[in-house]
């Protein structure tokens, strides 16, 4: 049954963009706040979104601008893909992006208020460019902070790890980064675990 004190008789809606938001990922915070990623805007200038509601289902407008963050990345349309929390309560973000010919993996870190954490990567972002054109759909971080992420790279398996601090972990793989072919056209990871 739907709990109806939730939302709007069980259902909470919010709206970043007057046209498009899209959720794909979500998680619950230990004080039972829920944060959202995904896009939001037109189909030619998407930006990566962070949403978080309260525990009843409204728009907890502490956080960010108004209740939302979006992940801007220069020249190039923006998907949020996954989320995953840090034991201080940051927040990480796996996003990817895409200029209509390739895309790269980012990461992007928020403070518990939604700001940007400007001791992670450049101003709070991270965007991890193999060379090549890079999906990320996964984010996961391990006991010791390390940060995961895994997708694909030119259609290959890929996973990458980061330190605390933005930096691919150089001792991890060849330069931070592995990447498998398994003889398949497509070989996309879609989700980790430790």
């Amino acid at each position: 049954m739907l709990d109806t004190s939730f939302g709007n008789n069980g259902i909470a809606t919010t709206q970043v963009s007057p046209t498009y938001n899209f959720v794909t990922a979500t998680t619950v915070q230990p004080d039972g706040k829920i944060i959202l990623v995904g896009d939001s805007g037109e189909p030619a200038t998407y930006k990566a979104t962070v949403v978080r509601l309260n525990t009843d289902g409204t728009l907890d407008t502490s956080f960010g601008t108004g209740g939302n963050a979006t992940i801007t990345i220069p020249s190039a349309k923006s998907f949020g893909m996954d989320v995953a929390l840090q034991d201080d309560g940051k927040i990480v973000v796996g996003a990817r992006t895409w200029d209509n010919v390739s895309g790269n993996m980012v990461l992007a870190r928020l403070n518990t208020d939604g700001s940007f954490d400007s001791s992670f990567g450049t101003n709070g972002v991270v965007i991890a460019n193999s060379g090549g054109s890079d999906v990320l759909a996964s984010v996961i971080i391990a006991d010791d902070g390390k940060i995961y992420i895994a997708g694909d790279s030119d259609n290959n398996f890929s996973i990458a790890r980061f330190n605390t601090d933005g930096a691919l972990d150089n001792s991890f793989g060849t330069d931070g980064k592995v990447a498998f072919n398994f003889g398949i056209d497509h070989d996309i990871a879609t989700t980790l675990g430790i």
